[in-house]
């Protein structure tokens, strides 16, 4: 029934068009599932597709690697061909959701993550994967993590963190070294001093809460791997 009709649609759908789509009522709705959430579990599960696992076993699984909650809700995970359709839907009937690269390199994994564990932001009250580094080959690393993990480079944002005085010249620096878009800059992060050594950092910003908790998660599971 409802399944049919809503087939296909945007995974992380909000509620008023996850039930708009659904074209019935909640109490039918209620009639079917417990709430929502089945109704996003049913409606939004991909047909059976034969999955050809990559021959090299050097890449992991990272649908192995996932918690059945986090921050206390459900984790929903959706395979779909070689990626992850992973949500959480919160009180109130918000949903975040992110789709991730099913398989990954080890090598590129295990450093994407000790990267982020090291030089990431950790604090919930970001919202987003953040890291900040002044040199080029950590942030290139990083970026070659994101874009393994299917992370769209061109969703990522990046702020420069300088004097006044070298803003210009950071800018110009970054921006050729890594070849960013101009639009993906925002505004810089002004420091009093700068550093002795001229050097100046980079932050790198991807917004979505729910990839910055799963890249919490793995900080703390690298014992499994290495």
């Amino acid at each position: 029934m409802a399944a049919k009709k809503v087939y296909g649609r945007d995974l992380f759908a909000p509620r008023h068009e996850l039930l708009s789509a659904a074209k019935v009522g909640k109490a039918t709705i209620r009639k079917y599932f417990a709430n929502l959430e089945e109704l996003r579990e049913c409606a939004f599960t991909p047909s059976p597709v034969a999955l050809k696992h990559p021959t090299d076993k050097s890449k992991l699984d990272l649908s192995t690697f996932l918690p059945n909650a986090l921050r206390g809700m459900k984790l929903h995970v959706v395979p779909d061909g070689l990626r992850l359709r992973l949500w959480q839907q919160y009180h109130g009937g918000s949903v975040f959701g992110v789709t991730i690269a099913r398989f990954i390199k080890t090598e590129m994994f295990v450093a994407g993550i000790c990267l982020f564990s090291g030089e990431g932001t950790k604090s919930l009250l970001a919202g987003k994967v953040e890291l900040v580094n002044s040199d080029p080959v950590v942030i290139r690393i990083f970026l070659r993590f994101l874009e393994a993990i299917d992370v769209p480079a061109k969703e990522l944002v990046f702020r420069i963190q300088t004097d006044k005085r070298r803003m210009t010249s950071a800018k110009r620096y970054w921006k050729n070294v890594l070849s960013i878009r101009g639009s993906q800059f925002r505004s810089p992060i002004i420091k009093k001093h700068g550093r002795r050594d001229g050097r100046t950092s980079l932050v790198v910003m991807y917004s979505n809460t729910l990839l910055q908790l799963l890249l919490n998660y793995w900080s703390t599971q690298l014992d499994r791997l290495v």
